[in-house]
């Protein structure tokens, strides 16, 4: 059986992202990079939210990515 790991920046209150959709508030500094560097070093599947900032990074790899859902 597989491990879950949950990754993910949230605010003390719950919050992803702000009113706006905005995530300027993560401190993406060189330790939070090497830290999700890490991490994603020993996964083998990433699941990402259909509203992720991070999915426009990924759009090459569409072809790739399976959806689990659409809403």
């Amino acid at each position: 059986m597989r491990k879950v790991i949950l990754f993910i920046h949230t605010s003390l209150d719950g919050y992803i992202s702000g009113p706006n959709g905005e995530m300027d508030w993560i401190i993406y500094d060189e330790a939070l990079q090497n830290y999700a560097t890490d991490v994603h070093s020993t996964v083998d599947t990433v699941l990402y939210g259909r509203d992720d900032p991070l999915n426009n990074k990924f759009l090459e790899y569409r072809q790739k990515i399976k959806t689990a859902s659409r809403r």
